[in-house]
């Protein structure tokens, strides 16, 4: 009985998986979007943008004095208003 119920489960989920709309693609209808697609060249996407990610002429000193700094306005001008937690209304 119990072998029974895991080959229907199975099957269950796989006929769930091919036919459920959110798991189906259809390659045919989708293909011709990707590849007039201007960031997909020679089989692969690429980004058609420079992205940088690390600027050479800032240094981690600077930028940990930017993130963390208390000056130019980066502190509140009044108190935050806080709430006690309590773990048991969580």
């Amino acid at each position: 009985m119990l072998i029974i119920s895991s080959i229907t489960l199975i099957i269950s989920w796989v006929l769930f998986i091919k036919f459920h709309p959110v798991f189906w693609w259809n390659p045919d209808k989708n293909n011709d979007k990707i590849y007039k697609s201007p960031n997909y060249k020679n089989w692969k996407f690429q980004n058609i943008n420079d992205t940088l990610i690390w600027n050479p002429d800032i240094s981690f000193k600077q930028l940990w004095e930017y993130l963390f700094s208390t000056k130019n306005g980066r502190s509140p001008k009044k108190k935050l208003i806080s709430q006690e937690f309590i773990k048991e209304n969580f």
